[in-house]
């Protein structure tokens, strides 16, 4: 029996931003153009859609397929409402995602000032944070960490004070991936839920707000809507969509969503959202990212200290030198560091010395968290190493996987396992599958270490970007900053070969200097 609370939620009278899908082309243009909206690269008609949303409201979800480009349509609301918006704070859940947004902003919103919180103090930050930034961008722990925390009969509280004059200098907040905001009782929702106060326009980007439990759902419309669409607390929300059932074992109960509350749901979730699948944006190109394409869809990552220290070590030895067998083994060497390791000898043995940090890593487990889970995968990697590597940390994160590289025995069995088994979802892959291989099963590439030559990536590209795709592809490179990772890129785009160039130079270190 619903309460008269729950009863008023559900009566609650609702908006549809679906029917701004269906506005006719002129139509939707025009409300546009009466909403002032500005942009610097021309948005597709589902980001058209989704400005509109987010300038007529000021709280929105963009619920968009991977790929679909969100930080772009946040962008250009940014810049549309550039007089009421000093400064806009985007949180996202891991930091390979900070570079991502710098890139975004330098191709989308070129005139806006930007920095991305790194390996900083919490003093530093602090004094950054009312630098004169557009926008600043850090992950959702280093919000919290910023804040400052106090104990309070054993509970860790927020230095409310100091919150206070850090939140109002933000009048507009991106929370990138929103469902890091699923728990009504983790500091990440209680930090939001604080900024959302202060904040005068809210937005929240995800490609899957939630797995199998929709009340997942309630805390991250909260922030935007305060409780229009999914009610006012996750009390009501459960009251209305959830059976409740004791649990003997913690105590308390467990909540299990009502399956005839879908069709009320997904109703009420449209009084927030918008909503795109990739299956509905038919203008966009057959390939989004990678040489195919007119520009990389890259996901870059910082450069670690220690890293960095071995790499600047390296790279010093290409001064001056003419050995080309020497020079090869420095372009290896520099392209296996960025990756996350280095062999050394010890004792006159070969063994690989592997760095405390590896944001590639990181960076590759954040992309597979935003791909749908029933999208097949393709992980490319050049160096053997970093194939064990990243098969065994897919592993430890229980992703099912296959590995396909020269030593890989019963090729084909492997092969078929990952066409045909729908429990194995991702293929790591090596030169062995850049020639002769239909791998269309999947419509998502994870490029962890380029090919050098252009034939060979535009070999590996067309193992997905091939006749019987029926899907939009996806092309990812997972790039560290101010490494050779990006110069690799650009040697491609012209369509030359990196290490062909430095044979063939007189000054081998110069060609990494402007590669």
């Amino acid at each position: 029996m619903l309460s008269g609370r729950s009863k008023a939620l559900l009566k609650f009278e609702l908006r549809n931003l679906e029917e701004l899908k269906h506005l006719p082309k002129a139509e939707l243009d025009q409300k546009l153009q009466d909403y002032g909206a500005s942009w610097k690269t021309k948005p597709m008609h589902h980001q058209k859609v989704g400005l509109l949303a987010g300038l007529m409201y000021p709280g929105v979800y963009f619920i968009y397929d991977p790929g679909l480009g969100k930080s772009k349509l946040v962008l250009d609301i940014l810049l549309t409402r550039r007089d009421q918006v000093r400064k806009c704070l985007v949180l996202v859940p891991g930091v390979s995602n900070i570079g991502a947004w710098l890139d975004e902003i330098k191709i989308h919103a070129p005139g806006l000032s930007a920095i991305g919180f790194y390996e900083m103090s919490k003093d530093e930050k602090r004094a950054a944070i009312e630098d004169d930034h557009d926008v600043v961008i850090m992950t959702y722990m280093g919000w919290i960490s910023l804040l400052g925390m106090r104990s309070k009969k054993g509970r860790r509280e927020f230095d409310f004070d100091h919150m206070d004059s850090i939140e109002k200098l933000f009048q507009m907040v991106v929370w990138d991936e929103a469902d890091a905001l699923k728990s009504k009782a983790s500091l990440s929702f209680r930090a939001a839920e604080r900024l959302s106060q202060h904040a005068r326009y809210r937005y929240a980007l995800s490609g899957i707000p939630f797995g199998k439990n929709p009340a997942d759902l309630w805390s991250q419309f909260y922030l935007l809507d305060f409780g229009e669409a999914l009610g006012g607390s996750l009390t009501l929300f459960r009251k209305a969509f959830c059976k409740a059932k004791f649990n003997p074992w913690s105590g308390g109960f467990d909540y299990k969503f009502k399956q005839r509350c879908a069709k009320e749901l997904s109703t009420r979730i449209k009084h927030t959202a918008v909503l795109f699948s990739e299956g509905e944006c038919f203008e966009l190109p057959e390939t989004i990212g990678g040489l195919v394409s007119p520009s990389f869809m890259i996901r870059s990552v910082p450069f670690p200290v220690e890293n960095k220290r071995y790499y600047e070590e390296v790279i010093k030895e290409l001064r001056g030198s003419k050995d080309k067998r020497l020079i090869n083994n420095i372009y290896i060497q520099l392209r296996q560091i960025a990756a996350g390791f280095i062999p050394i000898v010890d004792n006159n043995v070969r063994v690989n010395l592997f760095f405390d940090t590896n944001p590639k890593m990181e960076a590759l487990l954040g992309l597979l968290a935003e791909i749908p889970e029933q999208h097949k995968v393709l992980v490319f990697n050049e160096f053997r190493v970093s194939g064990k590597l990243i098969c065994d940390r897919l592993s430890k994160a229980r992703y099912s996987n296959v590995r396909i590289y020269s030593e890989t025995p019963n090729k084909i069995e492997t092969l078929q396992d990952f066409k045909t088994n729908p429990e194995t979802r991702i293929l790591v892959g090596s030169r062995s599958v850049c020639y002769g291989l239909n791998l269309q099963v999947a419509n998502h590439l994870i490029v962890f270490e380029s090919p050098d030559s252009v034939i060979k990536r535009t070999q590996l590209e067309h193992r997905i970007r091939r006749f019987g795709q029926t899907r939009t592809s996806f092309i990812y490179d997972v790039v560290v900053k101010d490494s050779i990772d990006a110069k690799i890129l650009a040697s491609l785009r012209d369509g030359k070969s990196l290490v062909e160039q430095l044979l063939s130079s007189d000054d081998p270190l110069s060609v990494l200097a402007t590669a």
